[in-house]
């Protein structure tokens, strides 16, 4: 058996509807990526 965690990521528009779900992301650069998905890199 083993045991962890599964991450997840949802994000929220403005409008209060789910714009993404992203499940079992790693940690390591999900955050760029999701930058980057989001349009938000600069």
């Amino acid at each position: 058996m083993t045991e962890g965690l599964i991450r997840s990521t949802v994000v929220i528009d403005e409008s209060g509807s789910v714009s993404h779900a992203l499940y079992n992301v790693k940690a390591t650069g999900h955050v760029a990526r999701l930058r980057k998905t989001l349009g938000l890199d600069s």
